[in-house]
């Protein structure tokens, strides 16, 4: 076989394995159900399974978390892929999870920030935009500019000042929607000015919310809402409100793995 007929049983060999593979792909069912899951402060340093702060995880289980996710090939789904997927049953890889971080802790950029840099993940950090005396450190100006301008990671409202409660209850439940949207146009007016693409999603604190909050949101441009309900997002799920698991440091190897595959049952027996 000369050279020139070699070329040409290469290509066409090259074309049908090509077109078979599309095939194939286009073949795949894509994801019916969606975990959205939420960290808060990772640190390293902290005991692995203490649960006496819910909210402080270990890097070590990060860093677990995310080269579990690495490896076994999943896909991290921008907030914009997850609304039209929710919203129009917009096909995405059935292996997908959507990473969020809320109240914007320093350690979602000295720990957190380097692993979605290392595996190309995107997540959506929930910042508050005015941090409550004594908080933990929280980040800087120059490191949220950092991280948004990568292109990995999209900012969502946690509110301006209403991460608190009142008397008891969570600011959201004890406002009325004009205090709630007066504080929800504070915080889209200090994301402008800060140069930071206005946002289009809000994660409610404590998971809190109801009529007043639901209509300030929406008021407030706001498109998706997050709480803290476990459960997984479904196509034509209200979009306002989203659940997601809330990932601590009680949460096992066994239960992360379960959660991300589709496999949790809340209140239930979990199949893995």
């Amino acid at each position: 076989m000369n050279a020139f007929f070699r070329c040409l049983l290469g290509a066409a060999l090259f074309f049908y394995t090509g077109q078979f593979s599309l095939a194939l792909a286009a073949e795949q069912p894509g994801a019916e159900k969606v975990p959205v899951i939420v960290y808060h402060e990772v640190l390293p340093g902290v005991a692995t399974g203490d649960s006496s702060n819910a909210s402080i995880l270990p890097l070590e289980q990060f860093s677990r978390h995310m080269d579990y996710l690495h490896d076994n090939g999943f896909y991290t789904a921008s907030l914009a892929e997850l609304e039209g997927f929710v919203k129009s049953g917009r096909r995405l890889p059935p292996k997908t999870v959507v990473i969020t971080f809320d109240d914007g802790y320093e350690s979602n950029y000295l720990y957190c920030y380097p692993y979605l840099q290392r595996f190309n993940f995107r997540a959506i950090l929930f910042l508050m935009g005015s941090v409550p005396p004594n908080a933990r450190q929280h980040l800087t100006g120059l490191q949220l500019m950092s991280m948004t301008r990568s292109g990995l990671v999209e900012i969502g409202s946690h509110t301006y000042g209403l991460h608190r409660e009142i008397d008891g209850t969570p600011a959201l439940l004890a406002l009325s929607e004009q205090e709630i949207a007066r504080d929800l146009a504070i915080f889209n007016l200090v994301c402008s000015r800060a140069g930071i693409n206005r946002p289009f999603s809000i994660a409610y604190p404590y998971g809190a919310t109801g009529a007043e909050a639901l209509k300030a949101s929406a008021g407030a441009g706001y498109r998706m809402g997050f709480t803290i309900e476990d459960g997984y997002v479904r196509a034509g799920d209200p979009p306002m409100g989203l659940k997601r698991f809330n990932i601590g440091p009680g949460v096992d190897m066994e239960a992360f793995m379960a959660i991300v595959n589709g496999l949790f049952n809340p209140g239930g027996e979990t199949m893995f």
